[in-house]
């Protein structure tokens, strides 16, 4: 009878979070034509002593001449074993790709490549570099991608956002539990609703609400933390 009660109690929250929300929503969203440059798969969930590979890919560009990303990580669950140039900008001519620079004691990295010559610009789809990681613990962190430049053959910079990646060894740990308390509750639900709207690149973004990945606090993701109201770690 309890948990019916607070159940209800829960859907009663949703419900007026929900109604004053939908009284805000007149958002304009990016259009999908914009240059994404993203971690992929943006979620990856693997075991301690295991490894796994993520890809750096660029998405909707046009005349992409070379580019630069920073990537850092929680260190005390992964380390980065290998890094190597993707084939996208490869498409368009020869390219200088230096040592990547890599601080696994920090958890960061510095990337970057650019085309030779007077040649155009790559346009399109595809991958700039791929990364190898290392689980060393168990745990989840945040995969966070920035420091992004992008440049054409005139050598000015192109407009994007930046996505960036989860990685969890799919442990108890919940990440509908956004307080932290151990227990998914109304607050949880509360803070998530706090956040709706909210999206990569935003002043106010913050990742952890974003529980269902898809670099955008929705009603979805509340909905979601209200699916699994009442479990704890």
């Amino acid at each position: 009878m309890k948990v019916t009660v607070q159940r209800l109690l829960c859907c009663i929250c949703i419900l007026s979070i929900v109604f004053s929300i939908s009284a805000l929503v007149s958002l304009s969203f990016q259009e999908a034509t914009a240059a994404v440059l993203r971690i992929s798969p943006s979620s990856i969930t693997e075991e301690a002593g295991q490894s796994f590979i993520v890809n750096i890919t660029i998405s909707n560009v046009s005349d992409l001449y070379g580019w630069e990303f920073r990537l850092a990580w929680n260190s005390s669950l992964l380390e980065a074993t290998s890094v190597f140039e993707g084939a996208f900008l490869k498409a368009g001519g020869e390219t200088f790709f230096p040592s990547p620079i890599v601080n696994n004691t920090a958890g960061h990295m510095l990337v970057d490549c650019t085309l030779i010559g007077s040649i155009p610009g790559v346009s399109g789809s595809g991958v700039l570099a791929i990364i190898t990681f290392f689980v060393e613990n168990s745990g989840e962190c945040l995969l966070d991608l920035h420091g992004t430049i992008l440049i054409n053959s005139s050598e000015y910079s192109i407009a994007h956002i930046a996505v960036d990646g989860y990685f969890s060894t799919g442990s108890s740990t919940l990440i509908w539990d956004v307080t932290g308390d151990g227990y998914v509750g109304v607050d949880d639900i509360v803070a998530v609703a706090e956040h709706f709207g909210t999206q990569v690149g935003d002043p106010d973004w913050d990742p952890i609400f974003d529980v269902n990945r898809d670099s955008y606090v929705g009603i979805d993701d509340i909905v979601e933390v209200a699916e699994h109201f009442g479990e704890s770690s």
